[in-house]
């Protein structure tokens, strides 16, 4: 038996194809001609863990930051000027979020000078926005005269994630806090309304 695609054998592979080489052509051939397939829809692939990896480890690199940045809910970005060294801006978990588009294309860059992306080469902001519209429904906004993007809510957005991606669900990393009922944030304190503690909303951008 050729390894290449069944990997390393062991005791139980081996039993296993040993018991499927036993099966004669013929019988096979009768299994295969009698089995009803009117109902396959080829285009309708049952999702697993491991599609889900694989689709994730082949994103490009705008949806591999938009996928880390959907698993918490928020960015941390350098401010290019004032008395705060960052700023933290969060999806909200239950209305709009107007967030500056420089803040999302600046963690994003920065994002794609880290070891892991090197393969994976970043893009220019127009290609960058063009991307996310095709994904999330992001509107234009001049709020302050400062050039944002508004959001819908965390949920809507991880919704229309998994759409583009022609996902029923995905594995989202705070969904064991919600379990417990703690913040999103800290992971700590118990929640209150947004799924945040009352400390960590304070600190929202927005």
């Amino acid at each position: 038996m050729d390894s290449k695609y069944s990997g390393p054998q062991t005791t139980e592979s081996k039993a296993y194809f040993d018991k499927l080489l036993a099966v004669s052509t013929a019988d096979f051939a009768k299994f295969l001609y009698e089995r009803d397939i009117s109902n396959f829809r080829p285009r309708e692939m049952p999702t697993s863990t491991y599609m889900r990896h694989q689709k994730t480890i082949n994103l490009d690199s705008v949806m591999t930051w938009l996928e880390r940045f959907l698993q918490t809910g928020k960015i941390v970005v350098l401010e290019r000027q004032g008395p705060r060294p960052e700023i933290t801006a969060k999806l909200n978990n239950d209305r709009q979020s107007v967030i500056p588009k420089a803040y999302i294309y600046d963690n994003y860059s920065s994002f794609c000078k880290h070891d892991s992306m090197r393969y994976k080469p970043s893009v220019i902001s127009a290609h960058f926005w063009r991307k996310i519209r095709e994904v999330i429904k992001i509107t234009p906004s001049r709020a302050g005269g400062t050039s944002s993007m508004i959001f819908p809510d965390l949920a809507t957005c991880r919704e229309q994630f998994i759409g583009f991606l022609r996902e029923e669900d995905w594995a989202w990393e705070d969904r064991q806090s919600q379990k417990h009922g703690l913040c999103l944030d800290c992971e700590e304190v118990p929640a209150v309304s947004g799924g945040y503690c009352d400390e960590c909303s304070k600190d929202a951008f927005l």
